[in-house]
């Protein structure tokens, strides 16, 4: 999988999503942004993306 590839704790793959998340949200890119957080955690979008946009 993709994730052994990078290896590294969840913890710090989640750290690298929400990161990319917000570049994208910074770049004016909500829509990829939200994507982005709601392929990695469907249930959890609205809290998360309601972070990345504030």
């Amino acid at each position: 999988s993709d994730h052994a590839r990078i290896g590294g704790s969840r913890a710090q793959r989640d750290l690298i999503e929400l990161a990319m998340a917000s570049a994208l949200a910074r770049q004016g890119k909500s829509d990829e942004a939200a994507m982005l957080l709601h392929c990695r955690r469907p249930i959890a979008l609205g809290a998360a993306a309601q972070t990345i946009s504030n």
